[in-house]
């Protein structure tokens, strides 16, 4: 499914809102006014790199995508994660997932944020954690919507089902087939 792109100042205006922080914080984090910060949101003013830097580390979200070209290489860097889980490199996965988890805080990257769930989903069944893998794939069953999801993360939320069911079943009989269905 094909979408417009958003903004940039509206992706600004949506994380600012979902941490419960108003214009007046992000303006005093920039040294500039409300009314200046008001118009970069609604796309009249141009935000300078610095300036978005500034907003980056402010928010907390300076490995997270707000950038067309950025969101391309967050997704790239998502299917890394996922081969490092696949190939059992848990160590450097889990290290991979803090790096990634900014993901969480962009309430507008419904995609990528179902793609991350269900890698760290995926983290948690190779992990032989078995609640957090169920916990984590029911959190991407609330948010899944065929219709919306790209073919990446429908074939991840598929993989996934199919893993819960062998779980629900026998999870020690049938680990071992789970973990090959991974590979």
């Amino acid at each position: 499914m094909q979408t417009t792109p958003m903004p940039l100042g509206e992706k600004i205006r949506a994380v600012r809102k979902s941490k419960g922080l108003s214009q007046a914080n992000i303006a005093h984090a920039l040294n500039m006014s409300q009314p200046y910060v008001n118009l970069m949101e609604r796309g009249h003013k141009n935000c300078r790199p610095e300036q978005l830097a500034i907003i980056r580390k402010f928010l907390d979200i300076e490995n997270a995508p707000l950038l067309e070209h950025e969101a391309e290489t967050f997704k790239d860097r998502l299917w890394i994660w996922h081969e490092m889980v696949v190939k059992d490199r848990l160590h450097e996965a889990k290290s991979m997932q803090e790096q990634l988890a900014p993901i969480m805080s962009l309430p507008y990257e419904h995609d990528l944020i179902l793609l991350y769930t269900l890698v760290l989903a995926l983290l948690q069944f190779k992990d032989k954690n078995t609640p957090d893998f169920k916990t984590k794939f029911e959190e991407a069953e609330a948010i899944y919507v065929p219709d919306e999801a790209s073919a990446e993360a429908r074939f991840l939320y598929h993989r996934c089902k199919a893993i819960r069911y062998y779980v629900d079943r026998d999870f020690k009989m049938h680990y071992s087939i789970s973990c090959n269905y991974l590979r």
